[in-house]
């Protein structure tokens, strides 16, 4: 009898195998982060971002900026970007341009801007084409109006 209430206790403390089974696998499936389900439902700003095509056109433009980095540390002989040859100004504004408003686009697609900030590979992107501004368009200006050397040892 002292065995059959002992094992009747026990019972009470330990949980059910088949419960602490199923708790096991709902915590194994997770749901994956995608960011699209932070996205408004309407708009042509979170229908553009939403859109295979836009993500196919983002891949190629990174990929494209990769390879356009190799043939611009290959051919490029200026240390400024405003006296190098015409074509490597044309692709690093036009590269800038557009990784720019691939961000707006991303941005403006957000229902809120709590969303934007929790979207890390936003902040990364937004990190990288906030650097490229900086050295192009502002540092660039800077360069041109004063006259400056920026290369290397030259700032002065």
């Amino acid at each position: 009898e002292i065995g059959m209430i002992h094992r009747q206790n026990h019972r009470g403390i330990f949980v059910d195998p088949d419960d602490l089974r199923e708790k096991i696998r709902q915590n194994l499936v997770e749901k994956t982060f995608d960011v699209a389900d932070f996205y408004t439902r309407k708009g042509v700003f979170q229908a553009m971002a939403r859109s295979n095509a836009f993500e196919a056109t983002s891949l190629i433009l990174v990929t494209f900026s990769s390879i356009w980095i190799a043939v611009d540390l290959d051919n490029n002989k200026s240390l400024a970007l405003h006296e190098a040859r015409p074509v490597f100004q044309i692709v690093s504004h036009t590269l800038c341009v557009l990784f720019t408003l691939e961000l707006i686009i991303r941005l403006l697609a957000f229902k809120r801007l709590k969303y934007v900030i929790q979207d890390r590979w936003w902040m990364f992107d937004m990190l990288l084409v906030a650097l490229q501004i900086s050295e192009l368009w502002v540092l660039g200006t800077i360069a041109v109006v004063s006259k400056m050397d920026m290369a290397g040892d030259g700032m002065r």
